[in-house]
């Protein structure tokens, strides 16, 4: 009727057997002012098969995105968080006083970097503790170079040699004058602090304790 009365349109019906049906109308216009009706039907069963197929493709596509994604997802967390753990594992140690750990990684990328880093952190650490254990051994020839301008240990290891070289040299002098007899030379506290200007100052008050009586017995010896 809707197609014989000139309109075109597509609805859901029931057919004659009572099955849903998507039925699709529209006039044919011919000679002589007749018209026509053309009705296509399908059931809605077939209509759904590609929609459902569809659906179907769509949802398993989207599963194994989902399940690419979250793997790798999982590898790069992992690529991740084990050497993060590794390294963390190492400044522990490091904390500890243990240089002798390392860490192998071998990635391009900022964990790699991040390793390497703490590699050069610990090879600049067991340089300077190689370079105290020399010192404390009474090598004061040792050449310390600070990794930077904001290298504090590295510049203090070097103010801490510089100070006991002149002090060795301060206490050779004294040596050297009580040898060849000149006993009224003494240490120079100057540009020394703390135990340094304390260790010259004791041996100054013990040349005094010693050359004090000297001197007084002299003395009554000349008077005599």
């Amino acid at each position: 009727q809707e197609a014989l009365a000139g309109r075109s349109g597509a609805e859901v019906i029931d057919d004659y057997n009572g099955n849903e049906v998507l039925s699709v109308y529209s006039p044919l216009e011919l000679p002589s002012g007749i018209r026509w009706g053309i009705i296509a039907e399908i059931d809605m069963v077939e209509v759904d098969i590609p929609i459902i197929a569809l659906r179907d493709e769509v949802i398993w596509i989207a599963a194994v995105i989902a399940v690419l994604v979250a793997g790798f997802a999982l590898l790069m967390a992992l690529s991740i968080a084990n050497p993060i753990a590794r390294i963390t594992q190492l400044a522990q140690q490091i904390s500890k006083g243990d240089l002798e750990q390392r860490v192998d990684i071998k990635q391009e990328d900022e964990v790699g970097m991040l390793a390497a880093a703490f590699g050069e952190m610990t090879d600049s650490l067991k340089e300077k503790a190689n370079v105290a254990d020399r010192i404390a051994g009474g090598d004061l020839t040792v050449q310390i170079n600070p990794a930077s301008e904001k290298d504090v240990l590295g510049h203090s290891m070097v103010n801490m040699v510089d100070a006991l070289q002149r002090l060795n040299r301060e206490i050779d002098k004294l040596v050297q004058a009580g040898v060849a007899g000149r006993l009224e030379v003494r240490g120079q506290t100057e540009g020394f602090s703390g135990d340094y200007a304390q260790i010259i100052q004791g041996v100054n008050n013990t040349l005094d304790a010693v050359i004090n009586p000297v001197n007084a017995a002299s003395r009554v010896l000349d008077e005599m």
